[in-house]
This record gives C-alpha cells, sequence and structure tokens, in this order.
C-alpha cells in the first residue's frame, strides 16, 4: 500500500470512529440531558477530546448526573489511548490488510509475529489492567461505576474523573488505599507494552533490565528529591504524599488531582515547574503516556555526556 493509501485509510477510520462516537453520543445526550446549545456544546467538546486522549480541564458540573455520559467520556478516552487503529484491528479483521499499513504508520513495534497478533494482545494486556484497576479501587471504596470509569482513564493515562474533585473525592485527606491503587495503574499505563509482556510472563529480570523501566525510576527520583525535601524536613508527611502524587499524576501525563486545582495553584513556583518537565518527559514509548518519551531523554542525556567527554579528550592520532 502506498502513501496516499496509508493516508485514505488513516483518514476514513478517524472520521468514521469519530462518526459513530458523536452519533452513539448524540443518542445519549437526547435520552438523558436537557437540552440547552450551552450542554450541547460541553458535551461536543468532551467527546471529541476523549476521542483524540486529551483532557482540558475538569468535570463540567452540569454532567456529574448522567452517569451514562461520564463513563462515554472514559470509554472514549479509554479507546482513543491506546489508538482507535487498534482496536479496529481487532474488532475488525476483515480489514487487516487495510489497518496493517497504517498501524505500522502510528504505532510500529510488534510484540507477536504479525500485526493483527499485537493488536489482539495489546487489547488483551489494556483490558486484563483494566479490570485489575477497576477491582483495586473498589477495594479502596469506590462503586463500581466509579472504579470502572477510573481504571479506563487511570490505564489510558488520560485522568477524566466521575468527580469534580477527581481522586481527591475518594481520597479525602487518608485514604491510602485508592492513593496507592491510582499510582499503580497510572504508572502501569506510562510503560512499554514490550515490558508489559514480559512483567506478565514472568521475565522479571528482562523487565528490570529494560532501558525505560529503569529510565522511569531514574527520572523519578530525580524529580522526586527537590519536590518533598523540603515538607519531609519539616515533618509534613501528608504534604510530602500529595506532592508526590501529583508529580506522579503529572508524569505519566494523567492528570488527576487529590482535590480541586487549588492545591497545585497555590503550590511553591518550583513545585510547578518541577511537574511541568516531568511533563514534558512523559512516560516510555510504545505505551499509552505522553510527552517526548524517556528513551528518547536517555539517548539525549547519553549523547550530552559523550559530546561533553569529547571537548576534555585528548586528540586522535
Amino acid at each position: 500500500m502506498g502513501v496516499r493509501g496509508i493516508l485514505a485509510a488513516t483518514i476514513f477510520l478517524t472520521l468514521t470512529v469519530c462518526v459513530i462516537g458523536f452519533m452513539v453520543g448524540a443518542i445519549e445526550y437526547v435520552l438523558s440531558v436537557p437540552h440547552t446549545l450551552d450542554a450541547l456544546a460541553s458535551f461536543r467538546f468532551m467527546i471529541f477530546f476523549g476521542l483524540i486522549s486529551l483532557i482540558l480541564g475538569a468535570l463540567i458540573p452540569f454532567f456529574k448526573n448522567y452517569p451514562v455520559i461520564l463513563l462515554w467520556r472514559a470509554v472514549t478516552q479509554w479507546i482513543g489511548e491506546l489508538g482507535v487503529v487498534v482496536f479496529a484491528g481487532t474488532l475488525l479483521p476483515a480489514l487487516h490488510s487495510v489497518i496493517r499499513s497504517v498501524y505500522v504508520v502510528e504505532r510500529g513495534e510488534r510484540i507477536a509475529p504479525t500485526v493483527l497478533s499485537t493488536m489482539r494482545i495489546l487489547v488483551g494486556i489494556y483490558a486484563f489492567y483494566t479490570a485489575l484497576g477497576t477491582i483495586l479501587f473498589m477495594l479502596g471504596g469506590m462503586g463500581f461505576f466509579d472504579a470502572l470509569a477510573h481504571s479506563m482513564t487511570a490505564i489510558a493515562t488520560g485522568g477524566m474523573s466521575t468527580s469534580s474533585l477527581s481522586v481527591g473525592y475518594w481520597f479525602r485527606g487518608n485514604n491510602w488505599a485508592i492513593y496507592t491503587a491510582t499510582i499503580i495503574i497510572m504508572v502501569l499505563g506510562a510503560f512499554n507494552f514490550v515490558d508489559h509482556v514480559a512483567l506478565l510472563k514472568g521475565r522479571l529480570r528482562e523487565f528490570i533490565s529494560s532501558i525505560e523501566v529503569k529510565g522511569f525510576f531514574l527520572f523519578l527520583a530525580l524529580f522526586t528529591i527537590p519536590l518533598v525535601i523540603m515538607p519531609f524536613m519539616q515533618g509534613d508527611i501528608h504534604e510530602v504524599a500529595v506532592r508526590f502524587y501529583h508529580l506522579v499524576s503529572g508524569y505519566t501525563t494523567t492528570g488527576f488531582q487529590l482535590g480541586s486545582s487549588e492545591i497545585l495553584r497555590n503550590e511553591p513556583d518550583y513545585v510547578k515547574m518541577i511537574t511541568v518537565f516531568s511533563m514534558i518527559v512523559g512516560g516510555a514509548t510504545f505505551s499509552t503516556a505522553g510527552g517526548i518519551k524517556i528513551k528518547r531523554m536517555v539517548i539525549l542525556l547519553k549523547a550530552l555526556v559523550w559530546e561533553s567527554a569529547r571537548l576534555f579528550a585528548p586528540p586522535t592520532m
């Protein structure tokens, strides 16, 4: 398939999914929501940005009483983060010849001999972690609906919540079970799917030796130390926990918060700068996380070290 064919297939799949998404969303909207222009515009905004895996703000208060819309937001983000092409290839194997070329352009990497088997494995891993997150969140005090919605957006590293206070609604200052569960799923969402295969198959040495796994925790440590050293020295363990949570949420490009936006707004500027820089670095390649990606940052740092070393190296003969 040539470049034109790949471009045409990509446009066709994208437009098809968007049209279907808007149609289904419109049906849900008509059945459940009072018809105002502001509500319609807000709903279209959320569905569109869910499909392109982006969250630009907190929950719009108008929709908090409509669970079907909250779930639809989570589903669109869950699909959008892994990729429309991956789900289309899994659910529509008849289009494999078309989707294969699009997948190579969009994702590239394979974890199985064929593109179709790779896409099926990706969806399987994705669904498994979503189920795991749902169980962990329910153990942390969420109901099934909220647990499922948050698990979808946590593994997708998208951050849409069913509450305007985000995870803070359930954390309430001391719910460490929900605190830990959301961190686990966010971190899993930021790992490379190749590393997930090694982890799930029990090849722990291979998983730990991955450059992106080591790089993830190295950057996390570098970001964490300056953020928590002051409150830790002052004995404010709660502040340490809150800052670390928001760092992980930003680093994985998820966006969950332990309360309203006022918490981050009132933080010192250096905390905001470190959090923003962690978002720029982002998660691993071949993951649902955004950012420049860890592997590229590791390569950049190694290149800087090598070039710096050359300045002090003796001239070659």
